[in-house]
Formats: C-alpha cells, sequence, structure tokens
C-alpha cells in the first residue's frame, strides 16, 4: 500500500506475472518445461489502465453479481477462499 492506501503499480504487475505462469502450468507447459527447454515467456509490454478509484474492502455494488476465477488447484491458498471469508463476514450471499 502507498500513502494514499492504494496498492502499489508494481504488485499488479507481480501478480499478472504470477497468474500467466500459472496459466502455462494449467496449460500443460509448467516452469520446468520451460527450464528445460532453456526458453521463457518474453513480455513485449505490460500496461495498467485504471478507470476509477476503489479503496481496500470499499463496496463497489450493493446489487450486482459477480465471478472471480482462477487456476489455483488448492483453494485453501488461493485469492478466492480470502474474498469468500471477506465478502462472508459483510453479508454477501455466495453461491
Amino acid at each position: 500500500m502507498d500513502f494514499n492506501s492504494h496498492m502499489r503499480n508494481t504488485a499488479y504487475l507481480d501478480k499478472s506475472a504470477d497468474v500467466r505462469m500459472m496459466y502455462f502450468a494449467h496449460r500443460g507447459f509448467p516452469m520446468s518445461e520451460f527450464r528445460r527447454l532453456r526458453l521463457g515467456p518474453v513480455v513485449m509490454k505490460d500496461e495498467i489502465e485504471y478507470f476509477r478509484e476503489c479503496h481496500l474492502l470499499a463496496a463497489l455494488s450493493h446489487s450486482s453479481d459477480f465471478a472471480v476465477g482462477c487456476y489455483c488447484e488448492d483453494e485453501s491458498r488461493c485469492h478466492r477462499s480470502l474474498l469468500r471469508q471477506l465478502f462472508s463476514e459483510r453479508g454477501a450471499v455466495i453461491r
């Protein structure tokens, strides 16, 4: 978090790199295969575009449905379990 209570920009980019590698692993091409072949993905450009400010744990909507997806095999070690807990504690209906 920065002084304005915003997540630092590089945290988003760090997470995008993690998710990129999780995607490859989910598709049958884990890091071990990249190492074996002595190659890796090359990112030509990363961009972040912000549409509006959202404070940590702020209510984004009181009536909209949304979905959170990822490629984590173990939900107990995934952001989904944290989000589920936070939303449930605040009265959200989890389906």
